[in-house]
């Protein structure tokens, strides 16, 4: 193989590299306007893929009309400066069209179509041109056109190997989501310097620093954010509002996933119910806690205010998010309970760990999205396996109704496990409902909430009058091999559109 095929090739591998590099990293530069959701995805990918194509058939066709490196090498240097200016302009005009979607979600399509077409529409169209013009340059003679195809597609394909890798795993987590596109946006130009012949190619690097330290990690950020940053799992932000109440965030922002003011336990929200719990079993003064998707340790604080009164707790628990916990102690009074919580996907944690508890609440959320390894009859059986005789197991379900086909298997499904489940509605503007089961089949929840003291006995109230025991419903079990899929979620939210509309 000469130097020119050499290079060629080398070009193949570091532009496949580079577009799934981006095209990873666009997910992420996306979720703090978009989120993370399957609509999301869904144009995100099907923009990259158009403009790819686009990119093939236009890019054979010009390759024809000029097949020299320096066209090619143009094509990247093109690629190479409209990425490097992404990072730059892009959160600009998300920030400007995500305006629409806090108007309503049913925009979220449009606003994330238009905002991936346009930002991403152009680079990986130009970034399409590449391959069929290498393939055009190395094409010098018709009988071995297909091994020179089979060269540059093999090329490219293991340069997007490592390409999904270097992103996910090592880029975004140690320099941040922008940062990694401008990475790979100097690589090109680099690259595209040299086959230009451009002997002060390292002017590049010059640039590239300037650009890199100039660039800001953060998003488009408000007097309220505390404190964003970037997680191997999402866009992490803390935000604290004109009561001093402080929230912790994924992403878009749409749900809150821990809630906590210095002055105040309760929330006002689906965790206070928590505090009625121990009471379900009042015979045991010592009693085990375990809380699986801990987050910001609210279900902790409102259960260590009964703590050393009526009850005695032990807080364990896993959160995925190693830098949650680390938000947890800093701005949500973790380190004021001191709980055992395990940086660990909750199904591993459950498995792992030793049992025998009191209390498993479950709340565990990417999004609005219930992980389906957490929701299936499989794990179910393995928590009430790890639970004390009579145990009181909790799930926090998001529903948009209890119609819908997510509250309906979720709520099948632990009936399958549990011989005695209730429904608890959270409130009349809320759309949580806690999903309590039981193996103990004598307890009463009604008679059980009479016993409360008085301090809790108006949330008691409202838990008794907002809480039934469903009839056996009659819905698909999900299971780990038929798992609940984000897509349930997103019709969800349409069947609840066009209930509104």
């Amino acid at each position: 193989m000469n130097p020119h095929t050499r290079f060629l090739t080398l070009t193949a591998f570091i532009s496949g590299m580079s577009i799934m590099a981006i095209e990873m990293s666009a997910s992420r530069l996306m979720a703090p306007y978009f989120g993370a959701s399957v609509f999301v995805w869904t144009n995100l990918l099907g923009v990259i893929m158009m403009a790819l194509a686009l990119g093939y058939w236009w890019g054979g066709k010009l390759a024809d009309k000029h097949p020299t490196p320096t066209f090619l090498y143009r094509l990247l240097l093109l690629a190479a400066l409209l990425l490097l200016g992404l990072p730059l302009v892009a959160p600009w005009f998300m920030n400007f069209m995500s305006n629409g979607v806090q108007q309503g979600q049913y925009s979220l399509v449009i606003m994330s179509f238009v905002s991936s077409l346009v930002i991403f529409g152009v680079p990986f169209t130009v970034l399409g041109m590449v391959s069929p013009t290498i393939i055009r340059l190395l094409s010098s003679a018709v009988n071995v056109a297909g091994h020179t195809a089979g060269n540059v597609y093999a090329a490219s394909t293991v340069g997007s190997i490592l390409g999904t890798f270097l992103p996910t795993l090592v880029l975004v987590p140690w320099i941040g989501t922008k940062r990694t596109i401008i990475l790979f946006a100097v690589i090109l130009l680099i690259l595209s310097l040299i086959g230009l012949g451009r002997k002060k190619w390292w002017v590049a690097l010059g640039l590239f620093g300037v650009i890199f330290w100039l660039t800001p990690p953060q998003y488009f950020a408000s007097a309220d954010i505390l404190y964003q940053t970037e997680t191997p799992y999402a866009y992490v932000k803390v935000v604290k509002d004109d009561a001093g109440t402080v929230s912790l965030q994924q992403d878009e922002g749409y749900g809150l996933h821990s809630l906590y003011h210095p002055d105040q336990v309760w929330t006002g929200g689906y965790w206070d119910y928590m505090a009625l719990m121990p009471y379900l079993q009042p015979d045991k003064v010592n009693q085990r806690v375990a809380v699986i998707g801990a987050a910001g340790g609210t279900a902790y604080r409102i259960l260590a205010k009964e703590d050393g009164e009526a009850f005695k707790f032990t807080f364990t628990g896993a959160e995925l998010d190693p830098q949650v916990i680390k938000l947890s102690k800093q701005y949500f009074g973790m380190n004021e309970i001191q709980p055992n919580v395990a940086a660990q996907d909750g199904r591993i944690w459950m498995k792992q760990t030793v049992g025998d508890y009191d209390i498993i609440f479950l709340d565990a959320y990417h999004q609005m999205y219930i992980p389906p390894q957490l929701s299936s009859q499989e794990f179910f059986g393995l928590a009430r396996s790890k639970m004390s005789a009579g145990g009181i197991f909790v799930m926090n379900i998001n529903s948009l109704f209890d119609g819908s086909e997510i509250y309906r298997r979720i709520v099948t499904t632990i009936q399958a496990v549990w011989p005695k489940v209730w429904v608890l509605k959270v409130g009349n503007d809320s759309y949580n409902f806690l999903v309590l089961a039981t193996s103990n089949t004598a307890l009463d929840f009604g008679q059980a909430m009479a016993t409360v003291p008085t301090k809790l006995q108006d949330l008691a109230r409202n838990a008794t009058q907002q809480t039934t025991q469903p009839p056996l419903l009659k819905a698909e079990l999900i299971t780990d091999d038929k798992p609940l899929s984000e897509v349930l979620f997103d019709k969800m939210v349409g069947e609840w559109l066009l209930k509104i509309l």
